[in-house]
């Protein structure tokens, strides 16, 4: 099973414009407002691809419960009772997304304390985690020492989270990681800025983390490991939505891994549903996966 835990859920709402006037009235061509965030783009995903043996743990609050559960049809979730859900805006302008993204809203350690419990009950060694999202910085401590405490039931932890610093690494020793390139700067302190790319992803293997999954935008993917670092590279193509494309990469690596596939064939098919969500209006389905594979012109160890 594969449980992905997503503490700070979004209603995106998509806002397309012809033109942009900063501090004028402007009046938007189209609209579109649909549940996001990590962990639910890695669930839709997965179950784009048939996949069943998952489950959304996240928080639904009671102002927006109609939305939210009419949105996760057809999505294998466990859902907690939160204060409230955050909105987002995502503005569509010359073909270019910005994006407005608010504050995650805490969890009281009541409403953590139910989440955790539950982790603590259900998962089992053969089982995933994945910790899908930005921890705020209340219960940040309280996820960390869960994590540390779930280490002892299952060595198959992803944190595809950009709030998490190399101490915590070290101790939670994770499975995955998946950060682009900023991200991955921002783990290391500034007086580390001038290490290469490849120390920074040698030192994080040291320190127990298994894989680094790394976006690398044009240029494809990384996935580097102890034993081995692999990159994907792929065939330029029209971008059409960067939204969820990361996301749908830790899918895919786990899709894979979790059948016993090697980093050959994860790193290869976390690419192509990266790739297939780039090129869709929404998160990649079956068909667009399929068809991006003749994107991928090669995957070479460096």
């Amino acid at each position: 099973m594969i449980y992905i835990i997503t503490l700070s859920p979004a209603i995106d709402n998509y806002i397309n414009l012809e033109n942009l006037e900063i501090g004028q009235t402007n009046r938007s061509t189209s609209q579109t407002v649909v549940l996001g965030g990590k962990g639910i783009n890695e669930s839709k995903l997965l179950k784009n691809l048939g996949f069943n043996s998952y489950q959304l743990i996240s928080t639904i609050s009671n102002k927006h419960e109609e939305f939210i559960l009419d949105e996760l049809k057809g999505i294998n979730h466990r859902l907690f009772e939160a204060k409230d859900t955050r909105i987002n805006t995502k503005i569509n302008f010359n073909n270019q997304i910005t994006e407005i993204n608010a504050s995650s809203i805490p969890l009281s350690l009541e409403e953590f304390t139910l989440v955790e419990n539950y982790l603590i009950d259900n998962i089992n060694k053969a089982d995933y985690l994945v910790v899908a999202g930005n921890i705020d910085s209340i219960n940040h401590k309280k996820m960390t020492e869960l994590l540390i405490k779930l280490r002892h039931k299952t060595q198959n932890i992803i944190l595809d989270s950009s709030n998490i610093n190399l101490e915590e690494l070290e101790l939670i020793k994770p499975l995955l990681i998946k950060p682009n390139m900023e991200e991955l700067n921002t783990i290391f302190s500034p007086n580390q800025s001038d290490i290469s790319l490849g120390e920074k992803l040698s030192k994080l293997n040291s320190l127990g983390v298994k894989n680094i999954l790394l976006s690398v935008g044009a240029k494809g993917a990384i996935l580097s490991s102890e034993s081995s670092t692999l990159q994907a590279l792929v065939e330029k193509q029209e971008v059409i939505n960067t939204v969820g494309a990361g996301d749908s990469m830790v899918a895919g690596f786990l899709y894979k891994h979790s059948n016993g596939f090697n980093n050959y064939e994860c790193l290869k098919f976390a690419t192509m549903c990266g790739s297939a969500t780039a090129y869709s209006q929404d998160i990649g389905d079956l068909n667009m996966i399929e068809s991006v594979k003749v994107t991928i012109k090669e995957i070479n160890e460096i």
